[in-house]
């Protein structure tokens, strides 16, 4: 019971490890420059009040693309403007009061339907109500503090100090381009040597780097909720410095394969062009770190053009002498995975620069095979509209902060408790969509609270000079904020300082009852976190899980659907579409993990349920890979006829996907999966008669047959659709132990997404 407990609990002691300097730093100047232009004006109060309202607007500037920024912002001072108006009205009037604090509330929550940058509009909003309700003498300071903070924030942030919390991430995917560009530069000054000493720890400083990006990205996903842009387009980044790593793999062999005297000047040109590579992999790593410096390819245009004229070169020779065969065919691979190559960094760039300009591509114009062109216009009440129903977790969040909102006011107006709008305060910051996060901030709130009231009951004993306790009240505010991804209970620990510094300067009761309320409050307002987070229209991290698996099943129908043709011999795989659908099975597999890690971590999930689950998670995302890896050995197909059998093959893949779907709609057991071992076997029988016949081919002097060209097309086809066949065994029995509970199904088949 013990162990169980620490596990539930070992979040209250685990760190990211990112500490936001840059973010405390900007507080304090935010804080410190209208304080200190009131001192200077003999009015410290109003600075006090500017400051406060310009971090007050910040709070809604969670990073991201620039033109989002921006519009955030607008739009929290906007919101906070017209919600603190509301709060100072509705303060009059007892009923319409309770009744405005719900609705503001509701849509505060309810916004979340615009992502994680909707929510924490949502908060500030809230925050300018609660504030605007302690207003009972309606005098206009609190909406001048705001009105010229909002202009202030607004400019610190988007003019002044461009604050980017989404800064290690980038850096973190540049490091990949930074690595793979001193990887070309090692390759090309060793002349392909891939035992060169300085070559082989860049691959695996490449392979280390990757791993680790694509963790800090899921890392950074957790206790937020709603979709990043950002991080969604620096995830794709990472793909496709995977991407660029393949061919430059193949490029490596083929050179080292064919060292042939003739090929002297072919293999100096392809040096200058990995050389230029090199230095095209650094200017991307600059664009993904923000800075201007668009990649300039025309050295490598100029390489590829002498490459192909060297082929051309090859091929007149072919006329003279037979001899010169095996040259062409080499010079002919390092120009066709150079110019793969070539294509691929032009996506990569264009990727880049999306980074900077989300509608740098027209709709209909952008890279549609990544999946993140700019999309046709979407009203803006559209999100609003689809959500507004009971099945949404969004619309029930928005119910549960209104019903709790109005929970604690009633209980503050009942108590008399000082500074009861804590309360309240508490409920905004603690409660979210899903109970797992819920249950972490409150644990996190309780604890920082509790160290930060027992520190300040001492504190504010020594210190009671106004102008020295704003200046230690600015420092508090300042490291609370760029301790917030460090941890929560740190961060809290300087707020509840900065809150209790704030009641001292200007005291409405004594320090003591301002401290034992702040204690008080933070219970009362977790405590009603806790009940409806746990209870009250909740959604069941089970099926939010299953919804994410759900969804990925369903990416991957649609991706195998794009290897059909191929497979079969009826055509080439349209490149395009099956990056567009691969692209949203990885961001499906991402959605998934995040669900995972909120289902494991869930206190009412229970220990059977976990190893399936994630067993599930990592098949489903490996057989998206095999995909991958299937499509790779397809690309460069003759159309030779496959085996007779490979047709049925891929309907019973298609059938297991349907099955294994409906299984997790319906929370029933699985059906059993069709025969693939027989049809396997079928295929490989297919396949040793022509490796027999081939064998009997090279034994006669026969170089170039059509079976040849069928070998080479499905020898190691035949390998990966066996791996296949494995992971969607191992999947099939995971979603057997998972699927035993069927009061999921119904609330399955609603499947009501959040936009």
């Amino acid at each position: 019971m013990l162990a169980k407990l620490r596990q539930r609990l070992a979040f209250l002691i685990h760190t990211n490890g990112t500490i936001d300097g840059g973010r405390g730093i900007r507080t304090f100047c935010g804080m410190a420059v209208p304080y200190s232009a009131g001192l200077v004006l003999g009015d410290p109060q109003l600075g006090l009040g500017i400051g406060l309202a310009s971090q007050l607007i910040l709070l809604a500037d969670v990073g991201g693309l620039y033109s989002v920024r921006l519009k955030t912002i607008l739009g929290a001072w906007i919101g906070a403007a017209i919600a603190m108006a509301m709060g100072m009205v509705a303060v009059h009037y007892g009923g319409i009061g309770l009744i405005a604090t719900g609705l503001v509330l509701f849509v505060s929550g309810y916004l979340t339907v615009y992502g994680e940058q909707g929510g924490m509009v949502g908060v500030v909003s809230s925050f300018a109500f609660l504030l605007g309700s302690q207003n009972v003498s309606a005098d206009s300071f609190e909406l001048i503090s705001l009105a010229i903070g909002g202009l202030w924030g607004l400019v610190l942030a988007i003019v002044i100090w461009p604050f980017r919390p989404n800064q290690p991430l980038r850096q973190m995917v540049a490091n990949n381009f930074t690595i793979l560009a001193n990887y070309l530069k090692a390759m090309a000054a060793s002349s392909f040597d891939q035992d060169d000493p300085m070559v082989q720890p860049l691959v695996v400083q490449l392979r280390q780097n990757l791993l680790k990006s694509r963790q800090a990205l899921v890392e950074s996903q957790r206790g937020l909720w709603g979709q990043s842009k950002l991080r969604e387009l620096l995830l794709v980044l990472i793909e496709h410095t995977e991407r660029l790593n393949k061919p430059l793999m193949l490029l490596s062999e083929i050179i080292n394969f064919h060292n042939l005297p003739q090929l002297q000047t072919v293999q100096i040109l392809m040096e200058d062009a990995i050389s230029a590579l090199g230095d095209i992999c650094l200017d991307l790593a600059q664009m993904v770190t923000g800075k201007r410096c668009i990649p300039n390819t025309n050295r490598l245009q100029l390489l590829l053009q002498a490459l192909q004229q060297q082929q051309t070169l090859q091929k007149q020779a072919l006329t003279e002498d037979f001899a010169d065969y095996n040259s062409l065919t080499t010079v002919t691979q390092l120009v066709t995975h150079l110019e793969n190559l070539t294509n691929q960094l032009s996506q990569t760039i264009q990727m880049a620069q999306l980074l900077e300009n989300p509608r740098l591509f027209h709709p209909g114009e952008g890279p549609d095979d990544e999946g993140f062109s700019t999309p046709a216009f979407t009203p803006w009440w559209e999100p609003l509209k689809n959500n507004f129903q009971l099945n949404s977790p969004l619309f029930r969040h928005g119910l549960r902060l209104a019903i709790g909102g109005m929970a604690g006011l009633l209980i503050a107006q009942i108590t008399g408790i000082p500074y009861g709008f804590w309360i309240v305060l508490t409920l905004i910051f603690v409660l979210k969509p899903d109970f797992s996060l819920t249950f972490q901030r409150l644990s996190n709130r309780l604890v920082g609270t509790l160290l930060g009231v027992l520190v300040m009951s001492i504190a504010l004993k020594l210190v009671q000079d106004p102008h020295t306790l704003s200046l230690l009240g600015i420092l508090a505010i300042a490291l609370g904020t760029s301790l917030l991804r460090f941890h929560y209970s740190v961060a809290v620990f300087f707020v509840t300082a900065f809150a209790l510094i704030l009641k001292a300067i200007v005291p409405e009761v004594p320090t003591e009852y301002a401290l034992a309320s702040r204690l008080v409050c933070t219970l009362i307002g977790s405590a009603i976190a806790l009940v409806l987070g746990f209870s009250f229209l909740r959604q069941s991290e089970r099926f939010r899980f299953t919804q994410a698996g759900v969804k990925m099943i369903v990416n991957l129908e649609a991706y195998f659907q794009q290897l059909t043709p191929a497979l079969l011999g009826q055509g080439a795989i349209n490149q395009r579409e099956a990056e567009r659908v691969r692209n949203q099975s990885r961001l499906a597999a991402t959605g998934m993990q995040i669900a995972l890690d909120r289902f494991i971590n869930d206190p009412s999930t229970p220990l059977t349920k976990k190893e399936p689950a994630l067993t599930t998670t990592n098949y489903l995302a490996r057989l998206s890979r095999g995909f991958r890896v299937l499509i790779s050995h397809l690309e460069n197909s003759s159309g030779s006829n496959p085996p007779p059998a490979m047709e049925l093959f891929t309907t019973q893949v298609e059938q297991s996907l349907t099955d294994l779907r409906l299984s997790l709609e319906n929370q029933s057991s699985p059906a059993a999966l069709p025969p693939m071992a027989e049809t396997l076997k079928q295929i490989r029988d297919y396949h040793q008669h022509y490796q027999a016949q081939r064998i009997a081919e090279i034994g006669q002097q026969q170089g170039n047959t059509p079976i040849r060209r069928y070998l080479n097309d499905f020898n190691l086809v035949v390998e990966e659709c066996q791996q296949i066949y494995q992971r969607l065994e191992t999947i099939h029995s995971a979603i057997a132990r998972f699927t035993d509970s069927p009061d999921l199904a119904q609330e399955i088949k609603l499947k009501s997404q959040p936009s």
